[in-house]
């Protein structure tokens, strides 16, 4: 479960409260459109490295390589589509993924084992972002980044370019 108290120390379990509640809203509000007019910043490399995997996961069409970025129990939260929960409901809904994927970093912040990442997505590398998303991770043990909650949404006037097709 996300928010168990066993995992998380109460600033943690506070922090990652706050960053459910905010994130989306600075998402879906005007704090955040466009993201093509911010700059992309420089991640951590473990950050960094997430993003790539992603791209090329997705790049390559391989849903399992998706899922396999994500933690046993994430989320995937993409607008007008029901939300998907966990390893092999995310494969499944990832098995139509596939073509280009730009992502870029555009903030991030990491506390203790818990990290956000929001950025921008396009579909050519020097192109204008189609949208933007907030991902949520938290550290395994191993020191690996795995997605707790992937949260997209395309751009007012960006072509529609949905995450995964309705299952």
């Amino acid at each position: 479960m996300l928010y168990n108290s066993r995992f998380f120390p109460s600033h943690v379990k506070a922090w990652l409260l706050g960053s459910l509640f905010i994130l989306p809203t600075l998402i879906m509000s005007g704090e955040m459109l466009p993201t093509q007019n911010r700059p992309s910043i420089s991640l951590p490399h473990a950050l960094e490295q997430v993003l790539r995997d992603y791209e090329n996961a997705w790049k390559s069409g391989n849903a399992s390589a998706l899922a396999s970025l994500f933690e046993e129990d994430g989320y995937v939260l993409s607008p007008g589509k029901p939300s998907v929960h966990g390893k092999s409901a995310i494969e499944a809904a990832y098995q139509t993924a596939g073509g280009d994927l730009y992502l870029r970093g555009i903030a991030y912040e990491i506390s203790g084992p818990l990290a956000y990442i929001i950025g921008g997505y396009r579909m050519h590398p020097n192109g204008p972002d189609h949208g933007k998303f907030v991902l949520i991770l938290r550290q395994t043990p191993d020191g690996i980044w795995k997605i707790v909650a992937d949260m997209d949404n395309p751009n007012q006037g960006a072509p529609d370019n949905p995450p995964f097709e309705d299952q």
